[in-house]
């Protein structure tokens, strides 16, 4: 089981993945940059949102060591690219957003460190963004699995 991130103020599109993801992860939901802290150590402290087993979201305050976080790039106050720099740069992640191909957008992740592979545009199927992050969490999944 992995403890996945999705730093995202469009709740439709972080909940249609959460649908693809649960039950074998945990997942949070957190919908403004001002509701995630990192505390040392790659420990965050996020107020916002996971899910029933009937898909009823419900408020959460979680304190952990994501595994793999889901950052979009326009959020109300702070970027997705601050975000990830303020967290410390997490090495698992990937990047959704309408603006992913966009030059601006990829010259500033590209300023700040981040992979340009790991842009996955935001309109597309929900199935087609979840192939692009599936080998992630597989990899993060056989990690665990050996350690």
């Amino acid at each position: 089981m992995a403890n996945i991130v999705i730093i995202e103020d469009m709740l439709p599109q972080a909940e249609a993945i959460v649908k693809k993801v649960s039950p074998e992860h945990k997942v949070i939901i957190v919908t403004s940059g001002n509701d995630i802290k990192l505390l040392g150590n790659d420990k965050i402290r996020a107020t916002g949102y996971d899910y029933d087993k009937n898909g009823t979201p419900i408020p959460n305050n979680w304190e952990g060591k994501p595994d793999f976080y889901i950052f979009d790039l326009r959020m109300p106050g702070e970027s997705g690219i601050k975000i990830w720099e303020r967290l410390g740069k997490p090495e698992n992640y990937v990047v959704l957003s309408l603006w992913a191909e966009e030059l601006f957008w990829r010259d500033k992740m590209d300023e700040a460190g981040m992979d340009l592979d790991r842009a996955i545009k935001k309109k597309v199927d929900i199935n087609e963004v979840y192939e692009k992050i599936e080998p992630y969490i597989s990899a993060i999944i056989k990690r665990e699995n050996t350690n």
